[in-house]
């Protein structure tokens, strides 16, 4: 599932075997990996967006978070495989895999 995302981090972040359990879900330009398939979507890991000038950040956002908690940038002006490499060290313990349908739980603070 590339259509709406870029092929070059789409491949990077599949070349990170503790990616590939997550949901793909590139949007606007940004690059998701999702717990769930449907909504209402979880997001565990960072994801990738675009930093303007052919590059990538790695982005922390969680699902449930307060929007008075702004995301924390990770890593900023990154090539693909760097930012996939950022992701796959940031998947929190016991995350994954993704299931089929929309997350089941309350969003835990985090």
């Amino acid at each position: 599932m590339i259509r709406l995302g870029n092929a070059e981090v789409a491949e990077a972040l599949y070349t990170q075997p503790a990616l590939r359990v997550f949901f793909p879900f590139p949007s606007h330009g940004e690059f998701s990996l999702l717990s769930s398939t449907k909504d209402p979507f979880y997001e565990e890991v960072p994801r990738v967006v675009p930093s303007g000038d052919g590059l990538w950040n790695v982005v922390l956002h969680w699902s449930g978070w307060s929007p008075q908690i702004p995301s924390r940038v990770l890593g900023s002006h990154l090539s693909a495989r760097e930012a996939a490499a950022l992701v796959a060290a940031n998947v929190p313990p016991g995350s994954g895999p993704a299931i089929e349908g929309g997350w089941p739980h309350p969003a835990p603070d985090r």
